[in-house]
């Protein structure tokens, strides 16, 4: 008999902490989100929250890193 792992439930961040964790201005922020450079947000919640994955928010970070 094997085991199943449980699917994890996503883990997510909202723009203020995200801002905050890679520590730049929220017109930086913007500017950023509207030509593509980070990830997208999501609305899991409803259409007025975006929140972004932190699956996706840790592959960015990575793949900024290994590029840098």
């Amino acid at each position: 008999m094997t085991l199943q792992a449980k699917p994890l439930k996503p883990i997510w961040i909202q723009g203020p902490r995200l801002r905050q964790r890679w520590g730049i201005s929220n017109t930086t922020f913007y500017e950023k989100l509207k030509k593509g450079v980070i990830p997208a947000p999501e609305y899991p919640f409803g259409p007025q929250k975006p929140y972004w994955r932190m699956e996706a928010v840790e592959r960015f970070e990575a793949s900024v890193k290994v590029a840098a």
